[in-house]
């Protein structure tokens, strides 16, 4: 049977040897660790226990959805205009229509966060750097939702570099 050097897995000493079937049973068992844990019900209850923590996910997950004035909706904005502007207006219109049905997937996960109580009190510690670079993505979701013109020219210079022609949308 082939062995192989595993030195990047965290659940291995990195010099050490294993079979590929001892890999296969640690991987299945944490698979397994995972499915049980990444369920929605996990999320139950996230908003009240954990106000900034429920209010940020809460915010990426309507940007996803693409409601104004994040982010997200901007660039599904820039991206249906672009397909529209080419000539794709059915590719734009099957994107509208995909978002529309996303948003339920995305509304269900804050509606579990906020009106569901909290079966399983799992504590979360308080780590400053998760909260610090929280913080600054949801600065930059709801800036770049307000003021998207300095991210659509950075865009803009990218695809020309690329030599890529890159038709230019007026939103000033």
């Amino acid at each position: 049977m082939p062995r192989t050097v595993i030195a990047a897995l965290g659940t291995c000493v990195p010099d050490r040897v294993v079979t590929n079937d001892e890999l296969s049973r640690r991987m299945d068992t944490s698979d397994a660790w995972i499915r049980e844990r990444t369920g929605i019900e996990e999320y139950a209850g996230l908003g009240w226990k954990y106000p900034f923590l429920g209010a940020a996910m809460a915010l990426f997950m309507f940007s996803l959805a693409g409601i104004p004035p994040t982010a997200g909706f901007m660039g599904k904005f820039w991206l249906f205009s672009a397909a529209i502007d080419a000539g794709y207006v059915w590719l734009a219109v099957i994107g509208v229509l995909n978002s529309a049905v996303s948003l339920y997937y995305y509304i269900r996960v804050v509606v579990f966060m906020w009106m569901k109580e909290d079966i399983a009190a799992t504590p979360i510690p308080s780590m400053p750097a998760l909260e610090s670079a929280l913080a600054l993505a949801l600065a930059a979701t709801i800036l770049f939702g307000i003021f998207p013109a300095p991210l659509f020219e950075f865009a803009e210079a990218s695809a020309r570099t690329l030599g890529v022609a890159a038709p230019a949308l007026t939103l000033r």
